[in-house]
């Protein structure tokens, strides 16, 4: 009778000891996961800044094009402006994508 029950608490162990290393496990990806997404999302705001700096500095670059205080821009103003502008709303969509990515990562749809 003690072999008995000696071998039923053992099947018993091990198979909490299995469900432990399977949640263990688990956790683990969830964690890869997470970081994962985490650096995706670092990518996207260093995208914005860059792209926010960068038109930043064409903005600026722009005024000195212009010398005149008519109040009306000149045309190389003008066209600087609105590169400016698109490389703002580009920076700002690549880095949606990689927002999407991450939370997409942390979903588990994709595994990079």
């Amino acid at each position: 009778m003690m072999k008995r029950g000696f071998g039923f608490a053992m099947m018993i162990s091990v198979g909490m000891l299995s469900t432990i290393s399977l949640s263990a496990c688990g956790g683990a990806t969830t964690d890869a996961a997470e970081n994962r997404a985490d650096a995706i999302d670092e990518q996207a705001d260093a995208m914005r800044d860059n792209s926010e700096s960068m038109a930043d500095n064409m903005e600026a670059r722009a005024e000195t094009l212009d010398n005149r205080t008519d109040g009306m821009d000149s045309t190389a103003e003008k066209i600087m402006d609105n590169s400016a502008a698109a490389v703002r709303a580009t920076g700002e969509n690549r880095a949606d994508a990689m927002d999407n990515r991450a939370d997409a990562v942390r979903a588990g749809t994709i595994k990079k």
